[in-house]
Order: C-alpha cells, then sequence, then structure tokens
C-alpha cells in the first residue's frame, strides 16, 4: 500500500468513520459524514465586535461528498442552523470549511 492509498483508507475508515470521530449531518439538505470540530479554533474562535458575537466552527467532509462546495461568503445550513462560510481549502482529501455563526 502506498502513502495516497494509506492515506485514503485512514480517511473512510478512521477519520470520517461514524464510529470514531464523524457523524451524519445534513449539510445543505444533504446527509453525509462529517466531524464538526468547535474547540481547534479555540484560541481565534469567536470575536465580538460592535454588539456582534461571531463563533467560528470547522466542518471536514471527505473532498467529492458534497454536491456542491460553498463558496467564502456564502450562507450554508448545517443540521438546520444557518452559518456564514469564512474559508473553504481542501487538505489531504478533506474539505475543510470554516464556518461562522453570528449571535447578536
Amino acid at each position: 500500500m502506498n502513502f495516497k492509498e494509506a492515506l485514503a483508507d485512514d480517511l473512510d475508515n478512521t477519520f470520517l468513520n461514524t464510529e470514531t470521530f464523524a457523524d451524519e449531518h445534513l449539510f445543505n439538505g444533504q446527509k453525509i459524514k462529517i466531524v464538526v470540530d468547535d474547540d481547534r479554533l479555540d484560541s481565534a474562535q469567536g470575536s465580538y465586535n460592535n454588539g456582534v458575537f461571531s463563533h467560528l466552527t470547522e466542518v471536514y467532509v471527505k473532498d467529492g461528498e458534497l454536491e456542491v462546495i460553498p463558496t467564502r461568503g456564502q450562507e450554508v445550513n448545517l443540521d438546520g442552523r444557518t452559518y456564514v462560510v469564512r474559508s473553504v481549502s481542501v487538505e489531504y482529501g478533506v474539505n475543510r470549511i470554516v464556518l461562522s455563526d453570528v449571535e447578536q
């Protein structure tokens, strides 16, 4: 098994496995396995500006699973809650999406 095959195997069997890290979520109406991380951005997470609190959440989805990849500034729905996309990147076969949840 080469490195790429081992990485793909780890993604499916460990990181995006619902028995380890991932859970099934509804993302823009599509039910998929996602890892939601509210802890990783603790140091930069959330900011308070002009009476508005912004909370950041990272979402990890296997590349190719989403029907449509969201873009920066777009509103998305995760499990019935609306977020704004801060950034989208692909890292080692996984879409990393940073979402902002704005509350007043």
